[in-house]
């Protein structure tokens, strides 16, 4: 994935969330293991609603490995 730069936070807070929504999906995930990953995706939507969206939006399309195509390829709006 990278270093956590502002370039891919983004993405990598994306594939955060993807994985812990997997995780809350699965019927055979442990309930121990179900109730750590929904705090963790509580703190992540609280903290992931203070950033500000243009600056990261635009680092990634000035990121010349994912530019627009990031957007596109993970069905974001236009």
């Amino acid at each position: 994935m990278g270093f956590p730069t502002i370039l891919n936070s983004v993405s990598i807070y994306n594939w955060l969330m993807d994985e812990i929504e997997d995780l809350q999906a699965n019927e055979d995930t442990n309930k121990i293991i179900k109730d750590a990953v929904n705090c963790a995706m509580e703190k992540i939507k609280k903290y992931y609603q203070y950033i500000n969206a243009l600056v990261y939006n635009v680092s990634t399309v000035l990121n010349l490995r994912l530019k627009l195509q990031y957007y596109k390829d993970n069905d974001w709006e236009e």
